[in-house]
């Protein structure tokens, strides 16, 4: 069975040749895993995509910020919320969609540490040094709402989103002389760098999940978005079978 849409995906695959091969690797896992749904449902007959090979990855170093860099960001932070945050994603190298994700609960002063819900909701424990702690502190203490969570916004306090909490990164960024673009991951890359720079062990670095030292693209895609655009295409599938 020849179904029209698809019979020159690899004409369609040519128009995006020149997009990074992170990229057009997300486009041919895309097409592969079309074909195997459209045969698993005796759409068509084979997979004419199984042979297509995905590019290599280059190996990317990571771009992380410099101590200095970290300081001046330290001194944009103007109010008791953006030196928490800060402070929370710098020193336990969360991913922010981890850190607002956390609760108050989630919090351990005693020990200085938290349980984050990361990638393949596998829990972790993460460690926060005393500077976080302080500001962490006078934040909650200065709240006067009753979310549970624990980074909230400033007006009508709710958990704040993952673009919330990046913009509150951009915005304190801008406040620098630091010409370079500030994103909340660099956070992440810049604590490993530096724990490795002032004498820690690599095993460290890789046990706190950090990639350092692994060329590795962290970069990943909307899920919700290519999940959605695949049923799509399954639709006009099973309409075209008919």
């Amino acid at each position: 069975m020849e179904i029209y849409p698809f019979k020159n995906f690899k004409l369609i695959l040519l128009k995006f040749i020149w997009e990074k091969p992170s990229s057009l690797g997300h486009r041919i896992r895309f097409i592969k895993s079309l074909f195997r749904w459209a045969q698993d449902e005796n759409l068509i007959n084979g997979n004419p995509a199984s042979k297509i090979k995905e590019p290599k990855l280059e190996l990317r170093v990571p771009k992380y910020l410099s101590e200095e860099e970290i300081e001046h960001l330290r001194e944009a932070c103007h109010t008791t919320f953006e030196n928490a945050l800060f402070e929370f994603m710098y020193s336990t190298g969360c991913r922010i969609g981890e850190a607002i994700t956390l609760d108050r609960a989630s919090i351990n002063f005693s020990n200085q540490s938290a349980i984050v819900l990361g990638k393949g909701r596998k829990e972790r424990e993460v460690y926060f040094n005393t500077r976080c702690e302080i500001w962490l502190k006078r934040y909650l203490s200065e709240r006067k709402d009753h979310e549970e969570a624990l980074f909230v916004t400033t007006r009508a306090p709710h958990r704040m989103s993952i673009s919330q909490a990046r913009n509150i990164i951009k915005l304190v960024a801008k406040r620098t002389d630091i010409k370079k673009s500030i994103h909340p991951h660099q956070l992440r890359h810049s604590y490993a760098t530096n724990l490795l720079n002032n004498g820690a062990p690599l095993d460290l670095a890789l046990l706190l999940e950090y990639p350092i030292a692994l060329g590795s693209d962290w970069d990943s895609p909307n899920i919700e978005k290519e999940e959605k655009e695949l049923q799509e295409l399954k639709n006009i599938l099973k309409r075209n079978s008919y």
